[in-house]
């Protein structure tokens, strides 16, 4: 029986000037011919059934139809546009849909875009889940109109929503994302090994300790709980997500949780949904990957870099080319009912370093877009508009500022301080001076009132009331922290850490 793969169906959006993986099953041995735009790809069903085949690149459209055929059944797929794809992944920030953004209402009462459409790839944990559980929400392209924007990754909608207005062409978003999944939930098992993530597997074979892995598994796959058919069901979950829990109430919740059970069904056991998730739609052509995650890698921070290059390098060669990877900084947070900030600064530098050592990585500042006490912040616009910035211009080519404030240079004068940036066209503070700093001298903080700050194109001079060895320059340091420091793209400076000023000094002076 001819059958394409789920992601090609009625309202799909291709990649355009890419050539455009198609793939399914059929009988075997049967020839598979392909037709879209005039152009057509045929390709043999091997001795399994399952055949790829690769159409040449086409052209931007809005309306096409294709025909996919192998000799005695026809599949007929209207609506198809042709424009840029965009995979979403991620863990619940990513996933974070529109029905819980707080500015959803706002955004249903615009005239819809019928040419911005997202596929949801079903957060599928264990093979065979989909044919137990009704995951019939899932799995198709909706188009941001009426209800079907709720479904919408909130990061997805508004990077597209941006990014369509640029680019006057479909967008199409592949939102593979899935909460609470760690780096090593996307990566192979050889993959998590290189990379030096052992520890990771060490946890998930001690939790399993002693455990009858056949009866868990059996038991977690009885219960319909454990199917994520209809995220939008569970008002009590809702609630959690929208508006959000008081402090109260999140500590009250707390003490009734066990903490993360990861079983072998489990979608945040190591390799899981990267089997059960993302080989669903490997290889579908994509322009490049939006990457919102770190929050669960929190138990091994140290690994996180490591951990998320051995990420970037997989999912590169399972689609065969240098996908871009635009990645989100996590946002300012300290605590959130069992979740804790604590180690969020070590992860921001992580990804960070990631963005400056491999190519064709940019990151995303998100240092204004986050909530103290909500680890789910409620508005999603920034990032997603922040992201399409960076498309426009690293991938698109337009002239614009798009990239965040970053600390580049650091050295002392006989006035004090000066701290230079990259990306810093129209630095500014909102506000009286400058938040999130800390300058450390004598092993402590100086108070604020012992220093002043001013700004001189893409400069920051520190004025000390007096003479003083600072020794440490922190910005952004903390899980949680509020910043003013911005360009004049409106996009906030990155955390920094500047360490043994007086080396510097010397070093410029030779």
């Amino acid at each position: 029986m001819l059958k394409p793969a789920d992601i090609f169906c009625t309202g799909m959006i291709l990649q355009k000037e890419k050539p455009v993986s198609v793939w399914g099953t059929a009988d075997p041995g049967n020839r598979i011919t392909v037709r879209l735009q005039g152009k057509k790809a045929e390709a043999k069903a091997d001795g399994s059934g399952k055949w790829l085949v690769m159409l040449p690149p086409l052209s931007a459209s809005f309306s096409e139809t294709m025909e996919i055929t192998d000799g005695t059944e026809k599949v007929i797929i209207d609506n198809v546009a042709v424009g840029e794809v965009w995979l979403a992944g991620g863990q619940s920030n990513m996933e974070y849909q529109m029905y819980y953004d707080a500015e959803k209402q706002k955004e249903m009462e615009r005239e819809p875009d019928l040419y911005i459409r997202q596929f949801t790839v079903p957060e599928i944990s264990w093979e065979g889940e989909e044919k137990k559980y009704d995951f019939s929400r899932f799995g198709f392209w909706r188009s941001c109109s009426g209800e079907d924007l709720e479904y919408f990754s909130a990061v997805g909608y508004y990077f597209a929503r941006k990014l369509r207005e640029s680019t006057d062409v479909p967008i199409g978003i592949v939102n593979c994302s899935c909460g609470g999944t760690r780096a090593c939930c996307w990566m192979t098992e050889e993959t998590i090994l290189a990379s030096g993530g052992e520890p990771w597997l060490t946890d998930y074979a001690e939790a399993l300790a002693g455990v009858d892995i056949q009866t868990e598994s059996q038991a977690y796959r009885e219960n319909p709980a454990n199917a994520y058919t209809d995220p939008f069901h569970d008002a009590e979950n809702s609630r959690v997500l929208y508006p959000g829990l008081s402090r109260e109430q999140q500590e009250k919740l707390a003490k009734g949780l066990p903490g993360r059970v990861t079983g072998a069904s489990h979608p945040w056991r190591p390799a899981g949904v990267f089997y059960t998730m993302l080989r669903k739609v490997i290889p579908y052509s994509v322009r490049g990957v939006l990457f919102y995650q770190g929050e669960s890698d929190a138990p091994h921070a140290d690994l996180y870099e490591r951990m998320l290059i051995g990420l970037i390098s997989l999912w590169r060669k399972e689609w065969g080319e240098v996908l871009p990877f635009f990645l989100v900084q996590l946002a300012p947070f300290e605590h959130w009912i069992i979740e804790s900030g604590e180690h969020y600064p070590e992860l921001r530098r992580a990804q960070e370093r990631v963005s400056q050592e491999i190519p064709g990585v940019w990151l995303a500042s998100s240092g204004d877009a986050g909530m103290r006490w909500d680890i789910h912040p409620k508005r999603k616009r920034k990032v997603g508009e922040r992201l399409a910035l960076l498309a426009e211009k690293h991938i698109y080519g337009e002239d614009i500022l798009c990239d965040a404030p970053c600390i580049c240079d650091a050295y002392q004068t006989d006035g004090g301080i000066i701290l230079s940036f990259t990306n810093a066209t129209g630095l500014s503070v909102k506000g009286e001076r400058i938040k999130a700093m800390q300058l450390i001298a004598s092993g402590s903080p100086l108070p604020e009132e012992s220093y002043c700050t001013e700004l001189s194109g893409n400069t920051v001079r520190i004025r000390l009331s007096e003479a003083r060895e600072v020794s440490e320059i922190r910005f952004a340091q903390t899980p949680y922290y509020e910043i003013n420091l911005y360009n004049e793209a409106g996009i906030p400076a990155l955390p920094f850490k500047i360490t043994d000023i007086r080396k510097r000094e010397e070093e410029k002076e030779k």
